[in-house]
């Protein structure tokens, strides 16, 4: 058996000198939001339970909670804001604004199990990989 230092309970750091005080691999924000994209297409025949899968696989691919949501909400703000610039651009601004609201509450019907999702397998990841 290999006699390896443990962290200090206080800190949860390693002993200087250790293979402990290698800093762990972080996720990546790419991956998780191409992992979140990708299985948000493929399950989006499956409403609320796709969206929830998608999100915990991209959550776990980001490796933390917050960054996690905030990769899974930034989808939806842009296609809201895009459908409204393009109304908008045709000059149909208010017909812009009202599409663009449609759209943006059907994409936060969408969002609210993938954000959940990402929390969820950000958290999952995070406690993977201090614990």
């Amino acid at each position: 058996m290999l006699d390896r230092p443990e962290p200090d309970a206080m800190t949860g750091t390693a002993p200087h000198g250790s293979d402990l005080a290698e800093p762990r691999r972080r996720g990546s924000l790419v991956a998780g939001a191409l992992w979140m994209f990708v299985l948000s297409l493929l399950l989006g025949w499956l409403p609320i339970i796709g969206a929830a899968i998608a999100g915990v696989v991209g959550g776990l691919q980001v490796g933390a909670p917050g960054p996690a949501v905030m990769v899974a909400i930034l989808p939806a703000l842009l296609a809201a804001l895009a459908v409204w610039l393009i109304g908008s651009a045709l000059h149909l601004s208010v017909l812009g604004i009202l599409v663009g609201a449609g759209v943006f509450l059907v994409v936060v019907v969408h969002t609210v199990p993938l954000l959940l999702g990402a929390w969820l397998g950000g958290s999952i990841s995070q406690r993977r990989t201090i614990g």
